[in-house]
């Protein structure tokens, strides 16, 4: 554990922009989530494309609901944004490589 806060406290010190601490977790964890339906369902395009609305919507939900505090964390505008160029992105990669 005292390894990982010495690590934390390294990187309190590095000064990258904001949409790099806050949106780009957000995008990275939509393109990966997407990328992992596309290899289980690649063969069906149709259930694919279903599968990844349904994960942006619930991205988008779970957005909304810590903007109600449903859930704990702070609603941004920004996230729903890393969600969709995620989205946008590996729909993209995947048209042009299917």
């Amino acid at each position: 554990m005292k390894h990982y806060q010495n690590n934390m406290a390294l990187l309190k010190n590095i000064h990258l922009p904001g949409f790099i601490y806050n949106q780009a977790p957000d995008f990275l964890w939509m393109y990966a989530s997407m990328s992992g339906v596309w290899l289980i369902w690649k063969n069906n395009l149709k259930e694919l494309r279903i599968y990844q609305v349904i994960m942006l919507l619930l991205a988008i939900l779970l957005e909304v609901c810590q903007r109600f505090k449903i859930v704990p964390g702070t609603f941004d505008w920004y996230d729903i944004a890393a969600y969709f160029l995620a989205f946008i992105l590996n729909l993209t990669i995947i048209h042009f490589n299917h």
